[in-house]
């Protein structure tokens, strides 16, 4: 047997599709099902652009959460750009005679504190490896379903309840704490201070989420390169836009290629060693464990499709 490098993708489609998963259904509860074969199965992008999340019924309850399930990209601006307009806002009424540290304060949180939050969440929660039945739905749920479909439009950002589960109200809790307990006795300051830089901060964050997820969904849904305008942006952005994309691309469409992390300034280099800036791909650099392997004397089974 030669070196093991990936995993047969022809091995697993047969084994899984068809047999196993019956995509007329939900698909949610048949991942508890797949054990070992969940993980190797859902980072092959499958044959349909969408599927039944939780179910295919025609009762009224089963179609409300599927259709629950599907949210159009232009719902994060929505629902947190007032947020974010109002917390900024709040701020600058406590940091009135402190614009600029505050506004450094928001760009610090927007770019270095969601990049690093992104990265964590990205490599150590959506990609951990699963084969428990509840794990595999979970992480079907959360992950899994992005990578199964990952052109489906409406299923390109986060739904606004786990949005709001997960992100808005953890991150005003810690935020509450640690400028509570720790920010403001260790640095002398008032309520109203140390408030307004939790409020400015919190809003960078969230800022930075939400430019994550539109176009984190563009790549996906946008206009390819040399089209659209993002990747037409002066100064050599488009430049730069157009090479985050095509690393992201390799992530779900290049096995080996982990590049989990999707950052909008080039300086987290310095402290993430993926392949974010590499072009092409080495693809003995992996990371699955032996049962997602495959044999290189059948090198033309593993599934690479070059990023545009």
């Amino acid at each position: 047997m030669g070196k093991q490098v990936g995993f047969d993708t022809r091995r697993v489609s047969k084994e899984v599709n068809g047999n196993i998963v019956d995509d007329s259904k939900g698909m949610i509860l048949q991942m508890g099902k797949l054990g070992k074969l969940y993980q190797p199965w859902i980072h092959i992008p499958y044959k349909k652009n969408s599927i039944f999340m939780f179910s295919s019924g025609k009762s009224l309850p089963e179609k409300t959460i599927e259709v629950l399930s599907h949210v159009p990209w232009y719902a994060a601006p929505l629902l947190w750009g007032p947020v974010i307009m109002y917390q900024m806002s709040w701020a600058q009424s406590l940091l009135s005679n402190s614009f600029l540290i505050m506004m450094a304060l928001y760009a610090f949180a927007a770019i270095f504190l969601w990049s690093t939050f992104e990265y964590c969440v990205h490599r150590w929660l959506f990609h951990m490896l699963t084969d428990s039945p509840f794990m595999n739905m979970f992480h079907f749920m959360i992950h899994g379903v992005h990578h199964l479909t990952p052109s489906d439009p409406d299923r390109g950002i986060f739904p606004p309840a786990p949005a709001i589960l997960g992100m808005f109200i953890p991150v005003h809790t810690f935020g509450y704490i640690f400028g509570n307990y720790i920010v403001k006795p260790l640095l002398g300051m008032s309520h109203e201070t140390e408030l307004g830089i939790r409020l400015a901060t919190i809003s960078g964050f969230m800022t930075g989420y939400v430019t994550y997820e539109c176009i984190h969904w563009y790549y996906h849904n946008g206009a390819k390169p040399p089209k659209g305008f993002l990747y037409n942006l002066p100064f050599g952005i488009g430049d730069f836009f157009i090479h985050l994309r095509k690393c992201h691309m390799q992530h779900h469409f290049v096995k080996g290629a982990e590049v989990y992390n999707f950052a909008l300034t080039p300086f987290v280099k310095l402290f993430y060693d993926d392949l974010i800036f590499k072009t092409g791909i080495d693809p003995s650099v992996t990371k699955f464990p032996d049962v997602y392997t495959y044999d290189e004397d059948e090198e033309n089974d593993i599934f690479k499709v070059t990023a545009n």
